[in-house]
């Protein structure tokens, strides 16, 4: 077994099943509840439609829940689908994972995240401050404009960064925190929809006649559905940061979902019980187009900023799921720098310090982020099926230990999400076919990156063997002089 699936690696076992279930949860709750529902109209025309997709997305997200709660008791060590992809296929495709989600889709998803974040406060910023120009940096061959915006997301990213290297612990008081509002304020977003004056139950029998339908506009609607419950996945990478993991894990990921899941039904339920489906469609913000005909502009203005509170707090998150990814391919001996542990607040520092700069860099120097959107939900869903898949092996290699979690319904759970989630990914790449060949050339990218670290730990091994040898021989050449 790794050096990472040990207790003793350098990091400290300080969540509790609150601080676990509170990243499920701030993982998860972003912006895409406020925005998809327009985008999902657009596809699929239909109120009915859309409720099968939320119902079928769920099913997705707690089938998938299940499957992961059983692979992170079965491994409940830093790394989470590395470890899976390691334990069950072998070095190289878990080094690949991880350098696609590290490199590329961690990034993308924060600078994403960050650009949304700015759009929401630009409600609040009627002169446009936030899209204006600080400076403009001169390259010869390109110039480079930055924006009040991004500089401002760039703090709030080193700020998450500076309070995630003072301690897990206190990085996951900070998840609770903002967890818990975010889901007080998706309550009352959902209430504040209820009081505008165009309620009816008649939109859920109307039609958008110029909707793109059939399955391709269902599968469409599937994908905004699965990226707004993006994140469910990403606790089990903080299993040797846990206490108690096995049972905290699954408790963690099937309450954290289902919370989300009640939440995000009945917010898509009010929203179309407000909005006919053609001010739907056009809506670009639909919870805040409901909200403003409930309030007026101040209710538009609530919702805005609950909006952008809920991207400031899934920000928060991002700096814990990433370094731990970095930091247990690390301790297997590739780039052994991203290992470094702070001795007094037991974080991973350099694998945090470079994520936020690899994340600075896209805001800075990313360009138009919703181009990376393809990018990362084919990579990520290509390693998302990898990694579930891994319980096929170790249930026919291994025994379940004691304690551990068993996913309800298997073997049917973990097929039925691989297998929509293959149709999902067909369905991405027949829309998209460029990006996607864009995607596998990131994760092709990786395999010379392996080799060159493989050989630099094997020298570095062969090196350590040879001072030993030689440490050894001075000893018994001392001794027999003796």
């Amino acid at each position: 077994m790794s050096e990472t699936a040990g207790p003793t690696d350098g990091l400290c076992s300080e969540l509790n099943v609150w601080h676990a279930t509170a990243i499920v949860i701030g993982s998860i709750i972003g912006s895409g509840i406020f925005l998809i529902p327009a985008e999902m109209m657009q596809a699929t025309g239909s109120p009915f439609a859309i409720l099968l997709v939320w119902l079928l997305g769920t099913a997705l997200a707690i089938f998938g829940g299940l499957t992961i709660s059983e692979l992170g008791s079965r491994r409940p060590f830093t790394g989470g689908s590395y470890v899976f992809i390691r334990d069950a296929y072998g070095e190289l495709p878990a080094f690949l994972s991880v350098w696609t989600s590290y490199i590329i889709v961690g990034p993308a998803c924060t600078a994403t995240i960050s650009a949304g974040l700015i759009r929401s406060l630009s409600f609040f910023d009627p002169r446009g401050l936030l899209s204006s120009t600080v400076f403009t940096l001169n390259l010869g061959f390109s110039a480079f404009n930055f924006s009040y915006g991004q500089l401002l997301s760039v703090s709030i990213l080193v700020f998450f960064a500076i309070i995630n290297y003072f301690g897990v612990r206190r990085a996951g008081n900070f998840q609770v925190l903002f967890s818990s509002l975010k889901l007080l304020f998706l309550l009352a977003v959902i209430v504040i929809v209820l009081w505008a004056p165009t309620v009816s139950t008649a939109h859920f029998s109307q039609h958008l006649s110029n909707a793109h339908g059939g399955l391709s506009g269902f599968m469409t609607a599937l994908i905004a559905v699965m990226w707004a419950y993006n994140g469910w996945e990403g606790v089990v990478v903080l299993g040797g940061e846990i206490r108690n993991s096995k049972r905290v894990i699954p408790i963690s990921i099937l309450t954290g979902v289902s919370l989300v899941a009640l939440l995000y039904f009945g917010l898509n339920l009010a929203v179309q019980y407000a909005l006919p489906v053609q001010t739907l469609a056009q809506s670009k913000a639909p919870a805040v187009t409901a909200a403003a005909l409930a309030l007026g502009a101040k209710g538009g203005a609530i919702v805005s900023a609950i909006m952008a509170f809920s991207m400031f707090g899934t920000l928060s998150g991002g700096p814990l799921a990433g370094p731990r990814g970095a930091y247990a391919v690390s301790k297997d001996g590739f780039f052994k720098f991203l290992s470094h542990v702070d001795k007094r607040y037991h974080t991973p520092t350099y694998a945090l310090a470079m994520q936020t700069a690899l994340s600075s860099y896209l805001i800075l120097f990313g360009g138009a982020f919703s181009n990376l959107f393809t990018l990362v939900i084919s990579v990520s869903w290509t390693w998302h099926i990898v990694s579930l898949s891994t319980i096929f092996v170790f249930r026919h290699r291994e025994p379940a230990g004691e304690g551990v979690f068993k996913a309800w319904g298997y073997p049917f759970t973990p097929i039925f999400f691989i297998i929509t989630a293959l149709v999902m990914l067909y369905a991405t790449i027949g829309d998209y076919p460029r990006q996607y060949v864009y995607s596998l050339w990131t994760i092709l990218a990786g395999l010379p990156v392996y080799l060159f670290a493989r050989s630099r730990r094997e020298s570095a091994l062969r090196f350590s063997k040879q001072n030993l040898s030689f440490a050894e021989d001075e000893v018994t050449a001392d001794a027999a002089e003796a």
